[in-house]
């Protein structure tokens, strides 16, 4: 279920930037108390979450597990290698980063198990700015879990994802749904119902016996700095106003395992 004004994703997608998400969630509180009213101040209902205070001191904070993506562009994605300067494949690009984390820690959250997709859209070079980013969050989690998920992929934690801050124009929203992961060797896919489905395998080179799929490394992706490259077998995006259908194996899917921790 979406989920527009999620306790830390805040204010109405539509009228906030990412930018102003990510500084909003450590702005102080304004004092929104009438005219002689006495008490605690009433928070703004739609910028100040009700455990504001909990989460402007950034608990110690670390995750591990998988990270799986597909976009857009053609086999092998130019953005990369291209220092994000160079118009993805198609002009634009669309993008789903999937991360199922395998062991995790908030502050005294544990994160072990869940997972989140992170939708992307590009509408010229990458490094040019003005991404649409929006989020799907594992429905099992329970609330405190979801904050400090948001708190990481917002970058307002620290971490890789605060390096993306200034890249993103608009945030989509946050859905929330049933995520499933499945891997055998070099194929793998993950699934939201009704929202994501993306699978890919494993790209290999010359031999036909390989068993491992080539890397490309020192990469700089906020992810992983390495990742297997991989064939997008399918891609299907159908959430928070993102659209996308590919079926035709063609396009670029990478892989790894992915560890992140707050500064």
């Amino acid at each position: 279920m979406k989920n527009d004004n999620f306790d830390m994703m805040l204010l109405c997608p539509d009228s906030l930037s990412y930018s102003d998400f990510v500084a909003s969630l450590h702005e102080p509180c304004t004092d929104q108390r009438a005219p002689g009213q006495t008490g605690m101040p009433r928070e703004p209902e739609t910028i100040i979450s009700k455990n504001r205070r909990w989460m402007m001191a950034t608990p110690t904070w670390n995750v591990s597990g998988q990270y799986y993506e597909t976009c857009s562009c053609d086999y092998v994605c130019p953005c990369v290698p291209g220092r994000m300067a160079v118009k993805p494949s198609k002009g634009s690009c669309t993008f789903a980063m999937a991360f199922q984390i395998e062991r995790g820690q908030f502050g005294e959250q544990p994160l072990d198990g869940l997972g989140f997709i992170v939708l992307g859209f590009t509408p010229q070079e990458m490094a040019k700015g003005n991404w649409t980013v929006g989020v799907i969050a594992d429905e099992r989690a329970s609330a405190p879990q979801r904050e400090a998920i948001a708190s990481i992929v917002s970058g307002a934690a620290g971490g890789p994802m605060a390096a993306l801050s200034g890249l993103v124009g608009s945030f989509a929203g946050v859905d929330f749904a049933p995520i499933r992961f499945d891997r055998d060797g070099m194929k793998w896919s993950v699934t939201a119902p009704k929202l994501v489905d993306m699978a890919a395998e494993g790209a290999t080179g010359l031999n036909p016996d390989a068993t491992e799929p080539l890397y490309l490394e020192n990469t700089g992706h906020p992810a992983v700095d390495r990742f297997a490259l991989a064939h997008a077998a399918r891609s299907h995006v159908h959430a928070l106003g993102f659209d996308w259908d590919d079926a035709g194996g063609r396009n670029n899917g990478q892989y790894a395992p992915f560890s992140w921790q707050g500064a």
